[in-house]
């Protein structure tokens, strides 16, 4: 994957984010990994077009998370309460 070929912006909403993740390469990137900084620890990470996802909190600031993108997506990370 060319570096800056997908655009990720992270907006905050009252039970943690919502990330807009868009694909510029007009391919589907099969397996894309991404490392996010967050603000608290991570209890569950959806995807609007597939569901559940799985992560791995490396710290409690940041997760990291393999997307399937064809080409547009919103994931909504939830916090621990």
């Amino acid at each position: 994957m060319q570096l800056g070929a997908v655009d990720v912006v992270l907006m905050r909403h009252a039970g943690g984010l919502v990330v807009p993740v868009a694909n510029y390469t007009l391919e589907p990137i099969t397996k894309p990994d991404l490392r996010l900084r967050t603000e608290h620890r991570v209890e569950s990470v959806s995807s609007a077009t597939q569901g559940k996802i799985n992560f791995e909190q490396i710290s409690p600031g940041q997760i990291t998370l393999s997307l399937p993108l064809e080409n547009n997506d919103f994931l909504d990370l939830r916090n621990v309460k």
